[in-house]
């Protein structure tokens, strides 16, 4: 008997190899930028990377990470310190390093 209906293409799921290694390299990339740009940051810069990552993989925008981001200068050092300019960059850069 035939289906009936289209088949949905098949989603890799984030547990396999292929896609697992792509998110690891991402947050090394992401990490690396991070120690390189954003280095005044005391937060633990593993988990801050892994948090970006997971933002954009959600869909998160660029101004909406840029907002993550600000907060976290604001909460780590009571004032920003990079200007809203340069961390839009440094988003923009942090996306692109996983090739998107």
């Amino acid at each position: 008997m035939p289906r009936k209906g289209k088949l949905e293409p098949r989603q890799p799921s984030p547990d396999s190899p292929p896609t697992a290694n792509r998110y690891v390299r991402w947050r090394a990339a992401v990490e690396e930028l991070l120690l390189s740009r954003w280095v005044r940051a005391p937060r633990d810069v593993k988990e801050l990377a892994a948090t970006v990552v997971g933002m954009f993989d959600a869909g998160a925008h660029d101004a909406e990470v840029a907002a993550f981001l600000f907060d976290e200068e604001r909460t780590q050092a009571g004032a920003p310190w990079l200007t809203d300019a340069a961390r839009l960059e440094l988003v923009r850069a942090l996306r692109t390093s996983a090739g998107l």
